[in-house]
């Protein structure tokens, strides 16, 4: 027994000690060959201008299998040089100025070691045509031909989903009001910063609109993919909007609620006999997509498709109390989605 404990105790003791003992420096790794002496350090081959379209330069060459980073040197005639770190061989420079003389060079770097600069071809930026430029401007929506659509969907363990026919909902949708926003609406498009090549970004303002329809943001960042001409944008909102019209409502006015909730569609909730009517009724708007594009130049003025989407979330109280909770647990959205055309002013 002593001499277990004596084990143990020893053990303990050797486990505080190499706590509090400090660790070694580990230098950071640097490639060897065969764990001998690492040989001279070879400056970098094959200097070539891989792209050069615009302001969007790539510059590439061979490195040395032993070096770690590279450092690359542009020079502007008559401006001002910039240096880049990179661990690849190809690097590039996206915000050039055009049609403009560029000398450079590379050199390959291992721990602290430097080999010497090698100078590539100098070269020449082209002309750079910003694809933004026929999108910036004023947009007005085709007030004429416009298309509403519109879905129920519950989610959680329910996870139904429906195509609304509006046709049923015609004393409720307020299209009077809707032909007038939309023949009202306009929205600019305003210059944003080049991220890179592929995408531009552009600002949009949703102008006129604000008129009828407090949003969180007045403009915000779209991306221009240049490779199909269109521009998309994401927004999540956060924005509860009460039921502008009179309460209380029959649940059978509302034939996609009247069949979710009277149809069995919820769990341990089928009214179909019982009178129910929504006291209370809000929507929150979640989430906003916009897609507009491509951009039809033949067309005089300027047009192009406009498709916008947004989810919806419904909160409603009945006048039965036990079947509020069950309503909420399903979690009711209807999504709209809106097709049109925008023409530009």
């Amino acid at each position: 027994m002593k001499k277990l404990l004596a084990g143990a105790l020893a053990i303990f003791a050797l486990a505080i000690v190499s706590c509090d003992t400090v660790d070694e420096f580990v230098p950071p790794y640097v490639p060897s060959v065969d764990g001998g002496e690492l040989p001279a350090l070879n400056v970098p081959k094959s200097l070539s201008i891989a792209v050069n379209e615009g302001r969007w330069v790539v510059l590439a060459w061979t490195g040395d299998e032993t070096a770690t980073r590279y450092e690359v040197e542009v020079s502007p005639q008559g401006g001002e040089t910039r240096t880049l770190p990179t661990e690849s061989t190809s690097v590039g420079f996206y915000d050039l100025a055009d049609v403009t003389n560029h000398t450079w060079r590379v050199r390959a770097k291992r721990g602290e070691e430097f080999s010497e600069w090698v100078v590539g071809t100098a070269f020449t930026t082209k002309t750079f045509t910003d694809p933004r430029t026929d999108y910036i401007g004023s947009w007005r929506l085709n007030g004429e031909a416009w298309d509403l659509g519109a879905n129920f969907s519950t989610s959680g363990m329910l996870g139904q989903s429906s195509d609304i026919d509006l046709s049923q909902l015609e004393e409720m949708l307020p299209i009077d009001i809707l032909n007038e926003l939309i023949g009202v609406a306009t929205f600019t498009l305003e210059e944003g910063t080049i991220v890179d090549p592929t995408y531009s970004q552009l600002m949009i303002g949703l102008s006129a609109l604000e008129e009828f329809v407090e949003l969180p943001y007045s403009y915000t960042a779209m991306q221009l993919n240049t490779f199909n001409g269109r521009l998309a944008m994401a927004q999540n909102l956060d924005q509860t909007i009460p039921y502008p019209g009179p309460l209380p409502i029959p649940v059978s006015d509302i034939p996609f609620l009247s069949d979710m909730i009277g149809g069995g569609s919820i769990p341990n909730l089928n009214l179909e006999n019982l009178d129910m009517d929504i006291t209370k009724l809000s929507m929150r708007l979640s989430r906003l997509n916009l897609e507009l594009g491509p951009l039809n130049r033949e067309a005089t003025p300027y047009t192009m498709a406009f498709v916008g989407s947004i989810h919806v979330d419904i909160f409603i109280e009945t006048n039965v109390a036990f079947a509020n909770p069950l309503i909420d647990a399903a979690r009711p959205q209807i999504s709209l989605t809106f097709t049109s055309s925008v023409s530009k002013q």
